[in-house]
């Protein structure tokens, strides 16, 4: 069987992240670039890249706090001390550790 196959190499900016909405538009783009590539009698599979929807997590929440930042450092030392309490009660309430994703 062939199928084509597409690997999306996509430059992640924060204002993609500033809303569901941004961030749909902006896959939506990405997709139709992809497909506008390919012979589209053929099954086509789109990848993109790993954990490119992570920052919708956070940056919604929080994208007047960090818009002018230039590092996910300098973004995570804005928010977390003052929204610290908040997000320990997210963290406890969806058991959400960092021991949770480690590989034995």
């Amino acid at each position: 069987m062939r199928i084509n196959l597409v690997a999306v190499q996509a430059r992640m900016e924060l204002e993609d992240y500033a809303s569901p909405e941004r961030f749909r538009q902006r896959m939506a783009g990405l997709m139709q670039g992809a497909v506008g590539a390919v012979d589209r009698s053929l099954p086509t599979l789109v990848v993109y890249p790993e954990a490119i929807g992570l920052y919708l997590s956070f940056v919604p929440f929080y994208y007047d706090l960090i818009k002018d930042c230039r590092s996910l450092t300098q973004a995570a030392l804005r928010v977390i001390p003052r929204r610290f309490w908040r997000l320990l009660a997210l963290t406890l309430r969806h058991r959400a550790r960092s021991s949770d994703s480690v590989i034995r």
